[in-house]
């Protein structure tokens, strides 16, 4: 699952060894991790269908009528907790 959110076991292992970490290098793994790789979409997916069944923030809308409208907003808002927790 690592390698579809952007970090391999080769890769953290060497994050925990490493005491400084270059700003080019964070740059690169923050994008990597936040948008290009695959597994970040499947994993907010995952997350905002969980939300939508377990009807969660119930005001954004569920149900049949309003599940287009109310899993959008569930979306976008998994994305910016992923996002933001990624900084």
């Amino acid at each position: 699952m690592d390698a579809l959110v952007g970090g391999s076991c080769k890769e953290q292992e060497a994050r925990r060894t490493v005491a400084v970490v270059s700003g080019q290098h964070r740059r690169k793994l923050y994008i990597r991790q936040t948008y290009t790789t695959p597994g970040i979409y499947i994993k907010t997916t995952a997350f905002a269908l969980h939300d939508q069944i377990h009807e969660t923030n119930p005001e954004w809308g569920g149900g049949l009528r309003r599940v287009c409208e109310g899993f959008a907003k569930r979306l976008r808002s998994r994305q910016a907790q992923f996002i933001m927790k990624n900084l």
